[in-house]
């Protein structure tokens, strides 16, 4: 799964596969965006962003591309 820039950021988007897994993980486990936000120590906002595919995990945050992919897997 790529992890991708979001649109308007200058690269493609993120896989419609990687947000639907979080969608998907973030349900399995009962979360609410807010919760699974602070958990990752992201704001809900972006949170939401990133299950809908409108913005990405930068390269630089590689700790949070890791977790990210660590609670999906």
């Amino acid at each position: 799964l790529a992890l991708g820039r979001g649109a308007g950021e200058g690269g493609p988007p993120l896989t419609q596969d990687f947000a639907t897994l979080l969608r998907a993980t973030r349900r399995k486990y009962s979360f609410a965006q807010a919760q699974a936000a602070q958990r990752f120590g992201i704001t809900q906002a972006y949170f939401s962003k990133l299950e809908t595919g409108k913005s990405s995990v930068p390269e630089s945050n590689a700790s949070l591309r890791q977790s990210l992919y660590s609670w999906i897997s």
